[in-house]
């Protein structure tokens, strides 16, 4: 696991369905995908996810949008979250 983020904020019901293999996989997106591109999982609670770097902002920081859906129902966040340098991400 590349990056662990903690506190990832989508909405009450999908929040709660965040692993800590989801929250590996946030970290993951943020630290290798690139701005204005999408990554898309499936958690194993059936949650399916996508992360959207929006920007970079200075200090190893970014701007992300979250998204959460399951059964119809679904959540989305734009969030800023900033790498502390060991391969964790922390949101602001």
């Amino acid at each position: 696991m590349i990056g662990v983020i903690a506190g990832a904020a989508v909405g009450t019901e999908v929040r709660r369905e965040l692993d800590r293999t989801d929250q590996a996989c946030i970290g993951h997106a943020l630290e290798l995908v690139p701005v204005g591109k999408t990554v898309a999982w499936t958690g194993a609670t059936q949650v399916a996810y996508t992360l959207t770097p929006v920007r970079d902002l200075g200090g190893c920081c970014r701007e992300f949008r979250l998204e959460g859906q399951r059964g119809g129902k679904g959540a989305k966040s734009k969030q800023v979250a900033c790498s502390s340098g060991d391969g964790r991400w922390q949101v602001r």
